[in-house]
């Protein structure tokens, strides 16, 4: 970790002072622990979402950094910063429908879920910025992310356990002070399969966590020592054998966004070895859980129940639309129990917070895929560009499975998604940000140069 000399006056005999920069990756550690080891529905009292213990977490994160930056110019990351900037327009637009909606003459129950929102909204603002501004170091990033990987494959062997078992051990986490928020069915199946959940709110949930954070655990593997070969490949095997078990169409769909990046930045040794495994990973799914496979292919060959009622709801919501087009009435006032579901958070941010927030959310997913890809540009290493190339694989997992359900109502995807901008921000910055440009082969540079532009250079 880099240090910081502080000034000693001249003519004395008293040694240097060094002290390492703050910095935030034992916090961001604490709060990982606790969302993906407290099961997503306990909370505090009625407070729904904002009431978990991650959440509130987050909360004082925010209270931190701007803590810091009234009071430390340590904290101050200089200069202008992608994912800062794009990270503010999204909270004033957010603060904007909250106002709105305000002043519109909400029912009480879409009030609440205003109030609810914003408060989501600023713990995901504060993790952010937090990860953006205070990982301080690539050890520190690597590390944090490393962690990260560990913790989603235990989330993913309980899933492992739960699909053998049935049994949900998460159901009898009981921790005092918090409560339920709503009910899940743990026994939900799909054409006879159990779909698991295991600490998540949803099996889609889940079988999207597993996705996102997959191409993570693949570098680790492939392109970092530090850690026991055999820990590195144990975390790849445990996350592969558990996206299936979501059975869900979401994480299929994010699997395979999250290869195609990878295979096309990989070099051709790597895509070769991948492209032969693939067919071995299938064929033993196809013994040991026969018929799994089939379900997961049907889910898009074959229409469902759940799909027909996704393009009826397309039809009806321009009326909800009409409410506030433009900037909507706040986040959490599209109160499903109330209303209808929609499984597709762009539609319901474009109702929550008009064209402007759906649009801004949008423009956030591809900042953040091309400040992954700017760190592909400007690493001096192979390591640091193949990290980068993850990165960008991940968010953009959930850019697109947000399109197949509102990730932004479920608390670990809706966290993972800002976690990971902040860490990518965080790894822009390292590596030199515009000013650090290295060259490296054209295939690692497609779909990068508007970063700078972003960024102000």
């Amino acid at each position: 970790m880099s240090v910081q000399r502080l000034d000693v006056p001249q003519g004395t005999d008293a040694p240097s002072i060094v002290r390492a920069p703050l910095d935030a990756r034992g916090l961001l550690v604490v709060f990982m622990l606790l969302l993906f080891l407290i099961p997503a529905r306990l909370v505090i009292g009625a407070m729904g979402a904002p009431g978990s213990p991650a959440a509130l977490f987050s909360l004082g994160l925010l209270v931190w950094w701007l803590a810091g930056q009234i009071m430390s110019h340590d904290w101050n990351a200089p200069g202008r910063h992608p994912i800062r900037l794009i990270i503010m327009i999204f909270t004033l637009a957010a603060l904007t429908s909250y106002v709105f909606g305000a002043l519109y003459g909400l029912p009480d129950i879409e009030a609440s879920g205003a109030d609810r929102g914003m408060l989501s909204v600023l713990g995901w603002v504060g993790l952010c910025l937090v990860a953006c501004d205070m990982l301080k170091s690539r050890e520190s990033i690597d590390r944090l992310l490393q962690v990260l990987t560990y913790l989603v494959a235990f989330v993913a062997i309980l899933g492992i356990i739960q699909f053998v078992t049935h049994f949900d051990i998460s159901n009898y986490i009981a921790i005092p002070g918090l409560t339920p928020n709503g009910t899940l069915n743990t026994t939900a199946d799909r054409s006879g399969f159990l779909r698991v959940s295991a600490t998540t709110s949803h099996p889609i949930e889940f079988g999207v966590m597993v996705a996102s954070v997959y191409p993570l655990a693949l570098h680790y593997a492939l392109d970092d020592q530090r850690a026991a070969k055999w820990l590195r490949w144990t975390v790849v095997v445990v996350l592969t054998i558990a996206i299936p078990l979501s059975v869900s169409r979401s994480a299929i769909l994010g699997i395979t966004v999250a290869m195609i990046v990878l295979l096309i930045s990989w070099p051709s040794s790597r895509r070769w070895m991948a492209l032969l495994v693939t067919p071995l990973i299938l064929a033993a799914m196809r013994v040991t859980m026969p018929g799994l496979l089939g379900t997961l292919f049907s889910g898009f060959t074959h229409s469902d129940d759940s799909i027909k009622g996704r393009t009826d709801d397309y039809a009806v919501i321009g009326a909800y639309i009409s409410r506030s087009p433009f900037v909507g009435t706040g986040f959490g006032t599209f109160i499903p129990k109330t209303n209808i579901i929609l499984d597709n958070q762009y539609l319901g941010s474009t109702v929550e917070m008009g064209y402007l927030g759906s649009g801004l959310l949008i423009v956030m997913m591809l900042v953040g895929f091309a400040t992954a890809r700017g760190v592909v540009r400007r690493a001096p290493d192979a390591a640091t560009r193949s990290l980068g190339v993850s990165l960008s694989a991940s968010i953009l997992v959930l850019g697109v499975t947000f399109a197949t359900f509102d990730g932004l109502g479920f608390p670990i995807a809706a966290a993972l998604l800002f976690l990971l901008l902040g860490v990518t921000g965080a790894l822009w910055r390292v590596v030199g940000g515009p000013s650090a440009v290295q060259r490296v082969p054209g295939w690692m540079r497609r779909g990068d140069d508007y970063v700078d532009a972003i960024a102000g250079n």
